[in-house]
């Protein structure tokens, strides 16, 4: 288990981001081969300039149909039915599109970082815009076999047209909760609208 440091993001976690990132890029690729009319040069690992100077905050990807507190917890299976089902009711997506990107990315390597915490994420053609799930669950999700129950679980959900935004949500989500206490705030929450508001006020805390 990665030691929080005095940067904020546990070495799981920077590690984690490293891995996403290559996998925006790799299903960025996939997804322009599959749209053959399509011409764009291969995805440049560097920052746009019009992200330069622009604060990522979570609040504005927040929905209140996709803060869930999961009481039985169940297992990664049941997480990514509801989760896709919750996607699903807020866009144009099927919940078995998003179920299968959840499923895609955590084959590549799994999205479990440390003290329990998960951050699930998939790159959906034909999301419009990109918005972040709360799943909080106190007596932990059977994530993976043999692994540490998951608690907490954070996941972003992006288009593959615009793989820099998705990876600037995973890391605010890395930076939020790597305050002290943040975990413990946010899974003290009693119901999904108090889970929202208690991220909106950690997210806010960041400026």
């Amino acid at each position: 288990m990665g030691r929080l440091g005095n940067a904020g993001v546990s070495r799981p976690a920077r590690r984690h981001l490293i891995a996403s990132w290559r996998s925006s890029a790799t299903t960025l690729g996939s997804a322009r081969d599959r749209r053959p009319e399509v011409s764009a040069p291969p995805l440049a690992i560097h920052r746009p300039s019009a992200y330069a100077r622009v604060v990522m905050q979570i609040a504005a990807h927040l929905r209140p149909e996709l803060s869930l507190v999961l009481d039985p917890p169940g297992d990664r299976a049941s997480l990514f039915r509801r989760l896709g089902a919750a996607v699903a009711s807020i866009s144009a997506l099927s919940a078995a599109e998003v179920e299968q990107g959840l499923e895609r990315r955590e084959a590549q390597c799994s999205t479990v970082i440390d003290r329990g915490i998960a951050l699930p994420h998939a790159l959906l053609p034909g999301l419009a815009s990109p918005v972040v799930a709360l799943v909080a669950a106190p007596a932990g999700i059977d994530y993976a076999d043999g692994g540490i129950p998951v608690r907490l679980v954070l996941a972003i959900f992006g288009s593959p047209e615009d793989p820099w935004q998705h990876v600037r949500l995973l890391a605010r989500l890395a930076r939020i909760i790597s305050a002290e206490g943040a975990v413990e705030r946010l899974l003290a929450a009693t119901s999904p609208a108090d889970l929202l508001e208690r991220m909106r006020k950690e997210d806010a805390s960041h400026g």
